[in-house]
């Protein structure tokens, strides 16, 4: 295995790709390979070419871009085993967790990063606003209860070593509710209570 930069003109696609994407991912795509192209395709030498295993959108964007040359990982495959990695490479992959993903844009946005430039994160402006929703929905923020439910009051921690004290933090929106904690538990790397005690050191 090696890692080699090819000209596009030496790169072909499969024949065949079982990865599917809609045109509003695609474009997306584009926006971000124009911003730099940080993924190398995983190929293997056909004759004088190299045929894409793995990265066959990419290869299409960066040819719509204008790209000349690609970094790519080379490998040694038969026809049987690149069509077996090319289904494994696409599989293997996972699948994002929204509620995380909407945990960290929040925190990006509160740090005053553009969550919104085009390719950056590969979120749609009308999926970020839904992002944003799941965010501020957060449930037990700060006092324990459902969100928008501001009856509820945290349940006291039992304490034998120490005398226990209680603070009362109001907020205004459930938004700020929301953005306080995840702001705490970044302090407290992943604590709320360390991260508020954090705070008022």
């Amino acid at each position: 295995m090696s890692v080699i930069n090819v000209r596009l003109d030496r790169l072909r696609k499969r024949e065949s790709n079982p990865n599917v994407m809609d045109a509003t991912r695609y474009r997306q795509l584009v926006a971000a390979i124009r911003r730099g192209f940080y993924q190398p395709l995983l190929v293997r030498a056909v004759g004088d070419d190299y045929e894409v295993i793995d990265g066959a959108h990419r290869y299409d964007a960066a040819k719509e871009v204008g790209l000349h040359e690609l970094p790519c990982v080379t490998i040694e495959a038969s026809d049987n085993e690149a069509a077996a990695l090319q289904i494994a490479m696409n599989r293997l992959r996972g699948e994002v967790d929204l509620t995380s993903v909407a945990q960290i844009i929040a925190d990006l946005r509160l740090d005053g990063f553009d969550v919104t430039l085009p390719g950056v994160l590969g979120f749609s402006l009308e999926e970020l606003h839904i992002l944003d929703d799941m965010a501020a929905s957060d449930i037990g923020i700060l006092t324990g209860g459902a969100a928008g439910d501001e009856s509820k009051e945290a349940a006291p921690s039992p304490s034998t070593d120490a005398e226990g004290y209680t603070l009362e933090i109001v907020f205004s929106t459930e938004r700020e509710r929301s953005a306080a904690k995840r702001k705490l538990k970044k302090l407290g790397n992943g604590d709320l209570t360390a991260g508020l005690a954090a705070l008022l050191r």
